[in-house]
């Protein structure tokens, strides 16, 4: 299960951190389930967010529904781990372009703000490269919404540069999926 906003104090913190990233298992689909409620959460509030919510994730994934993704092919989940908990995940499709090579696409990469520094996004950021490269990608994306310069220069960090800016513009008032 996940921690919850609180339970973890890294702040002083005086012993060494254990840290661990693991492929996901049906084990998992809760804690998946509630660190992407977390995630929807955060990124909602963001500029562009509940636009990005609204095309990719539509509606919030249930831990039956990850259940279901991770049995597909194409699919992988992996949970990030501090002390025994679980505080991050990440998730990665496989995508068929017209030219036939593959494209791994980064859906999720977050990390619960409490547990963020310590080197599990970079961790899960590793785990998801290495999984794209032995499965042939030709190249990795994700997206980093507007403004996110944090997001931005860890994937660059990563050698992820901005191959295109997506804009936007409102033709009707104001809708949930037009905030943030």
């Amino acid at each position: 299960m996940p921690l919850r906003r609180g339970d973890l104090p890294l702040a002083g913190q005086a012993r060494t951190l254990r840290i661990a990233v693991t492929a996901a298992t049906g084990a998992d689909c809760a804690a998946l389930a509630a660190l992407a409620d977390a995630a929807r959460s955060e990124k909602a509030t963001e500029r562009g967010g509940a636009m990005l919510l609204a095309i990719r994730f539509p509606t919030a994934p249930d831990a039956a529904a990850f259940g279901r993704a991770l049995a597909a092919e194409d699919r992988r989940f992996w949970m990030a781990n501090l002390d025994g908990a679980s505080v991050g995940f990440a998730a990665a499709r496989l995508r068929s372009l017209a030219d036939g090579s593959l494209l791994a696409d980064i859906e999720a990469l977050y990390v619960l703000p409490e547990a963020r520094g310590v080197g599990l996004g970079e961790a899960l950021m590793e785990a998801v490269l290495g999984w794209a490269t032995d499965a042939g990608a030709a190249a990795v994306d994700s997206v980093a919404l507007p403004g996110d310069r944090v997001t931005k220069n860890f994937f660059e960090r990563f050698g992820l540069t901005a191959r295109a800016l997506q804009v936007h513009r409102r033709l009707r008032p104001d809708t949930e999926a037009d905030r943030g």
